[in-house]
């Protein structure tokens, strides 16, 4: 499962860095809803699977490290568009304000859901599980 969460996280990891290859032509945002809409479904499946997964072993604590990465490096890339977006009302920046562009607030909040709110909670998700893994392994390693 967490093999899957990985290749999920792989396959998110450029749907959303897309939006950075567009430009905001008379402030259209419609690149940065794209890279939401489709990414938030692999988030939601990357938690679901960071949460349903019960056994440990080496190979799946690496696999929850590498999605716990990317996800970090996803946060990293798209910091601008969350702070864009909520200093200035649209993920283009000051450039494109409110008065210029006009951005739904549940547009708004799908970009911050889907470019900072799951990927921090699927970096808390990946990081619960690996020091629960390091928590079964001490037992294990107590009851010998």
């Amino acid at each position: 499962m967490l093999w899957t969460a990985l290749c999920l996280a792989l396959l998110s990891w450029p749907l959303q860095v897309f939006s950075h290859a567009t430009t905001c032509n008379n402030g259209s945002y419609s690149a940065f809803m794209a890279g939401s809409v489709t990414t938030t479904p692999l988030l939601l499946a990357i938690a679901f699977f960071l949460l349903a997964n019960r056994k440990t072993s080496r190979s799946r604590v690496a696999a929850a490290i590498a999605v716990a990465a990317c996800q970090f490096t996803m946060v990293l890339f798209d910091i601008d568009i969350v702070i864009n977006t909520i200093v200035h009302g649209t993920p283009c920046g000051a450039d494109y304000g409110d008065a210029f562009v006009q951005v739904s607030a549940l547009h708004r909040l799908l970009i911050i859901f889907a470019y900072l709110v799951m990927p921090l909670v699927n970096i808390l998700l990946a990081c619960l599980f690996i020091l629960r893994s390091a928590r079964l392994k001490q037992r294990r390693g107590l009851n010998v």
